[in-house]
Parts: structure tokens; sequence; C-alpha cells
């Protein structure tokens, strides 16, 4: 049940970025909600990535936030925006 858990919440996490974003707004969850999903998230990465669920790593700088490695684990550009002008196009 926890796994099925932090796959839910991890999911409404990312897209939530995900939906904000494309709409020129910011989401950052609370650091409770990333110190349960970041690790899991991160456990079932190549086992998504396998799926085709999640995209390869996005590289992130070494001061990058919980969350930015948190998208990056999931194929996300922590830097994207609408208007293409970050590194890459994202997922």
């Amino acid at each position: 049940a926890r796994t099925v858990g932090l796959m839910v919440l991890g999911d409404l996490t990312v897209h939530a970025w995900d939906l904000a974003r494309a709409t020129g707004g910011d989401f950052v969850p609370e650091r409770s909600v990333l110190d349960e999903v970041g690790p899991g998230l991160a456990a079932m990465a190549p086992q998504a990535r396998e799926m085709k669920v999640f995209g390869e790593p996005f590289p992130v700088p070494e001061g990058a936030t919980a969350f930015e490695r948190l998208l990056a684990v999931t194929g996300r550009d922590p830097g994207w925006t609408p208007g293409g002008t970050a590194g890459a196009t994202g997922t």
C-alpha cells in the first residue's frame, strides 16, 4: 500500500509542476512531500524508464534543490518554460 501511495503522491506532485509551468506559474511542494516522494521515485526510476514512463535523467547542477533533483530523475528539465528557453524540452 505504501508503494502505491508514493506512486500516486509522486504522480500528483510532478504533474502539478507540469501544469503550473505550462501555464506560466510555479509549483514547489512542501518539504515533507519531497522527503516522502523523492527516495521512492528515485528507487522506482530505473523500472519507470524501462516502461517508458520516465525519460532519461536530466542533468542538474550540484547545488540543485531536492525538487529539482526529483524532477530530473523523471526526465524533466527543472528549468523548462513554455517558451522553450531552458536547456531541453522536458517530458
